[in-house]
């Protein structure tokens, strides 16, 4: 996705990303850093782990998920998207939507790292079922 050689579309490859969850898009030794608090919080290294490790954990949570994108702020190196979760707790049927923050590290065009944030009170209190979140 070059735009100017040794240059990348930051923007399209994140937009990318939220489409279709590419693999390809994610450097090898990504960082993905989770709020604390989060179903599957935590800091986890490479794209084998976020793949193999983070991602099932999540799916093993919720039947369903979206991370829906909003707005995008673009800044070089770093994208920030604002958005919603969308998703459907596995045990309860539970549907939620809650408020997300993303930064999104990219480099030589690949994702390099992602710091989340959320409202993970919502969320404990969804997965707990005292609280109705549908949208």
């Amino acid at each position: 996705m070059p735009i100017i050689p040794g240059l990348y579309d930051n923007l399209a490859i994140i937009r990318r990303w939220y489409a279709t969850r590419d693999p390809a898009l994610l450097d090898e030794a990504v960082d993905w850093v989770m709020a604390d608090g989060f179903p599957v919080g935590g800091h986890y290294r490479g794209s084998r782990t976020v793949l193999e490790v983070w991602w099932p954990k999540l799916m093993a949570v919720f039947s369903e998920w979206r991370a829906a994108p909003e707005r995008f702020l673009s800044a070089g190196e770093a994208v920030v998207t604002l958005g919603r979760y969308d998703a459907t707790v596995r045990h309860s049927g539970e549907r939620l939507s809650v408020p997300f923050t993303h930064v999104w590290w990219l480099r030589h065009g690949r994702i390099a790292g992602l710091e989340q944030q959320t409202d993970t009170a919502l969320i404990a209190r969804a997965l707990a079922g005292r609280l109705s979140l549908a949208a």
